[in-house]
């Protein structure tokens, strides 16, 4: 089971709503956030920090609200993707200090919290975040022109030749980064990060039917600016030596005109 959130940078442009939420975050995230030097490079920083928040705030993780907000009660979650909500991951959290580590691949993790997993992205203008009850990882990225010397460089054959038998210009530019953005997730939901080459894995995705009811669009609702985006009717396989674990893939397009590609993998160890 896994929680989605997602966000679009668009009110962090006004300076009082910029600094409203930066003094909601965590010491850590605006020393994070201060870090940065690019200004949409901090926006991308600090809503990927806002997402967490509200990750935390479902799961009921405490610290996860301001002051003003613990004494006029706690509000109403926002609406997200089914997850693990009244779970066995929020019934013993109260009255603990949420912690966040890195483990030896710098991926972050809850240590006091060994059944809930998380994983940020952001690009251009949207972060992203999921939560699961299992490993997981995701990835978003911005479409440009695709990158041919990486593709050979980071590609299988398999894939190269699926990208390259697009009919049109923007299907192969959609297909790159579909693939890239699936690549991403897999190597942060096995931990392993870029110690584990893009090219020792290969990717099989196969457009699939589903009902009409299924593929409509869906939109975040709630008290953060709105972010388009399909859940893709694709099945997705791996072919990989890395682990005997079962990774399951959801792709998405995000944006008015699919101008985001995005995917999250989950990683289910096999008993």
């Amino acid at each position: 089971m896994r929680r989605l959130y997602w966000m679009s940078t668009e009110s962090l442009n006004d300076p009082a709503v910029f600094q409203n939420y930066y003094r909601e975050m965590s010491a850590e995230r605006r020393a994070k956030i201060d870090r940065v030097r690019m200004e949409q490079d901090k926006k991308l920083s600090l809503a990927a920090g806002i997402l967490l928040e509200r990750g935390s705030r479902e799961y009921d993780l405490p610290g996860s609200y301001s002051a003003s907000e613990k004494q006029q009660g706690r509000p109403e979650p926002p609406q997200t993707s089914p997850g693990l909500r009244n779970g066995k991951a929020g019934s013993d959290l109260r009255g603990k200090a949420v912690c966040i580590k890195e483990d030896m691949y710098g991926k972050p993790y809850l240590p006091d919290f060994p059944g809930l997993h998380f994983n940020l992205s952001h690009s251009h203008e949207v972060a992203m975040a999921v939560f699961a009850d299992t490993d997981v990882g995701c990835d978003i990225e911005f479409r440009k022109q695709p990158n041919d010397k990486l593709a050979g460089r980071f590609f299988c054959r398999d894939e190269i030749s699926w990208m390259q038998d697009a009919k049109e210009e923007t299907e192969r530019e959609e297909r790159f980064y579909r693939l890239w953005t699936l690549k991403e997730s897999f190597i942060k939901a096995t931990g392993q990060g870029l110690r584990l080459p893009l090219d020792s894995f290969c990717f099989r995705i196969e457009e699939t039917c589903v009902p009409q009811s299924e593929m409509r669009r869906k939109t975040w609702q709630g008290n953060i600016p709105v972010v388009e985006l399909w859940r893709r009717n694709s099945s997705v396989t791996v072919a990989q030596s890395f682990d005997q674990a079962e990774y399951m893939f959801e792709e998405y397009r995000v944006g008015r005109d699919g101008e985001y590609c995005a995917a999250v993998c989950l990683r289910h160890q096999c008993l």
